[in-house]
């Protein structure tokens, strides 16, 4: 007599196989949304960031160019 036997569940591992494979393929594209809006966001705040630097270096030339006009308008 033999005590190899097969487990219980073996005639149940393709459905269990194909369950799997769709809650990973759900998880993989969960994770893929999520990827996407974090890029979106960290796109969204280089752009504010770089929105900033612009609009300091517009203040500043701004500023410059106010000196300029008073040291101009103190000369004539």
């Amino acid at each position: 007599m033999s005590l190899t036997t097969t487990p219980a569940t073996s005639y149940r591992q393709p459905a269990a196989d194909a369950l799997l494979a769709r809650d990973m393929a759900a998880l993989l594209a969960k994770l893929e949304r999520a990827e996407d809006k974090l890029m979106r966001s960290l796109s969204r705040k280089r752009r504010v960031a770089g929105q900033k630097q612009i609009n300091i270096m517009a203040d500043r030339h701004e500023a410059m160019r106010e000196e300029r006009n008073r040291m101009e308008a103190r000369y004539e």
